[in-house]
């Protein structure tokens, strides 16, 4: 496998992987499709994430779930990259423009009734 490959199934991006030529893709991607609709549980994945969340302590005080986001957030806001610094410091300017070009205005009329 690619290591690609590897990072998507190992953040659940992927399910599983077709090894067969290009030409059996479509063939193999089909007969599976059946199957794999009815293997989707809503149920059975709210049980796993019920029983992950009493894993984890029970229900959590939002404060507790909202400190631990801002700690994972630290890096992005004050890590050492200096570009993050500059573009907080020194934002795009937005300027409204003075007057709107003939092209997008095509509604307005212009010397004496004609239109651009």
């Amino acid at each position: 496998m690619t290591s690609r490959v590897v990072a998507a199934a190992r953040i659940g991006a992927v399910g599983r992987r077709i090894d067969h030529d290009p030409g059996q893709f479509e063939h193999r991607a089909v007969a599976g499709a059946p199957a794999l609709a009815l293997s989707h549980n809503p149920m059975g994945r709210l049980r796993r994430r019920r029983v992950a969340r009493a894993a984890d302590g029970g229900r959590r005080p939002l404060a507790d779930r909202r400190k631990d986001e801002f700690a994972r957030m630290q890096p992005d806001f004050y890590g050492l990259d200096p570009g993050d610094h500059e573009a907080r410091c020194c934002p795009v300017p937005r300027l409204a423009h003075a007057w709107t070009p003939r092209h997008a205005a095509s509604h307005r009329k212009v010397c004496a009734g004609l239109r651009p």
